[in-house]
């Protein structure tokens, strides 16, 4: 992880257990207060997209929008405290997605959990998709829809979105 000015604050590792992520503990870093990818997202947002940012929970969602050449940072958990909402601020636009679980869908749902800014729109994930007559999967976060379905049609969905004024979308 980053700091918004590129300067290396923590290590974060992925591991297949109960815990999922494994942060270095260092006195440069807090999750109440930083962004995954911002360093890169703020550089890519104003650069080509006129201050537009995609909000998402976790690092792969995050990764997966960069792959798809958006810029997206990172809540690395579900929450957003009122200092990370205060970040988005420098954003001429914030479209976040939640994942589609209880939490993600608390964060739509509450008030504005999320600390969007009056310029900022929530996309909520729906639905189910079906591979072949056995299996069927949720839609659980943006990592599926950009592995799921067409990559430009994603990119161009999302970008549609970015231009909305609506508040959920």
């Amino acid at each position: 992880v980053y700091s918004a000015s590129g300067k290396l604050i923590t290590l974060i590792g992925w591991y297949n257990d109960d815990r999922k992520y494994i942060t270095l503990p260092t006195p440069y870093f807090s999750k109440k207060v930083d962004w995954f990818n911002l360093d890169h997202a703020l550089k890519l947002s104003f650069e080509k997209f006129n201050g537009l940012i995609y909000v998402v929970e976790g690092i792969f969602d995050t990764y997966s929008l960069r792959s798809i050449g958006l810029p997206a940072i990172g809540t690395m958990g579900a929450d957003i405290s009122m200092s990370k909402g205060e970040l988005l601020k420098i954003f001429n636009k914030q479209v976040a997605i939640p994942d589609n679980d209880k939490t993600g869908k608390k964060a739509i749902r509450s008030n504005n959990a999320w600390h969007l800014p009056y310029n900022g729109t929530y996309l909520e994930l729906r639905g189910k998709v079906r591979f072949d007559e056995n299996n069927e999967y949720r839609i659980k976060d943006v990592d599926n829809l950009i592995s799921w379905f067409d990559v430009d049609s994603v990119r161009n969905m999302l970008l549609q979105v970015g231009q909305s004024r609506d508040k959920y979308e």
